[in-house]
């Protein structure tokens, strides 16, 4: 995980346990309160080995809305200082031309 600082944190799953990352059209619906994870995955690579030292295993779920729907914060967390709204189709394609700029 990133931190504020700039340092990235490694995260270990509770043993029989699993990770769960939240999403930005999260961080949206809560206006903030829930933070999006800034993550990357790396392999521990056993010593001297390039075989890795643990079974990882990623289950992946992404729930997308229709291009055409608009995010915005929940009422239940709305202050009067929100994020602004965004059409999720406007939102991806600015998220997925930053991923693939390379």
């Amino acid at each position: 995980a990133l931190m504020p600082d700039g340092r990235w944190l490694p995260l270990q799953p509770p043993p029989s346990g699993g990770l769960l990352f939240a999403g930005d059209m999260l961080e949206r619906m809560t206006n903030g309160q829930v933070r999006a994870l800034v993550h990357r995955v790396c392999l521990d690579l056993g010593h001297e080995s390039s075989v890795p030292s643990v079974v990882r295993q990623s289950h992946i779920l992404f729930i997308q809305p229709d291009r055409n729907t608009v995010v915005r914060p929940l009422r239940p967390f709305c202050t009067g200082n929100d994020l602004p709204p965004v059409r999720y189709g406007d939102w991806h394609k600015s998220k997925t031309s930053l991923a693939f700029a390379r």
